[in-house]
């Protein structure tokens, strides 16, 4: 059996171009790119600590966004900056251009920020 093993191994590595040990080593960068990118984000969520901050955000304009997904997005202005938050359709349905929303951010300790909207 293990001499299968070793022929099947010989036939494979004599049709990659690419030498065996840069193979795997571009194999386990990789494999570590997609392991740190999948896992950043809740990293990030665990790692928030601090309590969120709140704003008031006026309501100045609401798009339906064209496209495959449809995104509902509420254009707000809070603190002299224009933001765009995408919400569901319920809150979407809710929302007048006018309205005062609330605007809940919050920081994790790796940097990363979060921001919510609500009534």
């Amino acid at each position: 059996m293990k001499r299968e093993v070793d022929r099947i191994f010989y036939f494979k590595s004599l049709k990659t171009d690419v030498p065996q040990k840069f193979g795997r080593k571009l194999s386990v960068v990789f494999a570590a790119f997609i392991i740190a990118f999948t896992i950043s984000f809740p990293i990030n969520f665990l790692f928030t600590f601090d309590g969120a901050t709140h704003e008031i955000a006026i309501v100045t304009d609401k798009k339906i966004s064209s496209g495959k997904t449809r995104d509902r997005e509420l254009y707000v202005s809070c603190n002299g900056k224009r933001e765009i938050y995408t919400v569901s359709n319920s809150e979407y349905e809710n929302t007048s251009i006018g309205d005062s929303k609330r605007i809940c951010r919050r920081k994790s300790a790796l940097g990363l920020e979060y921001s919510t909207i609500h009534d």
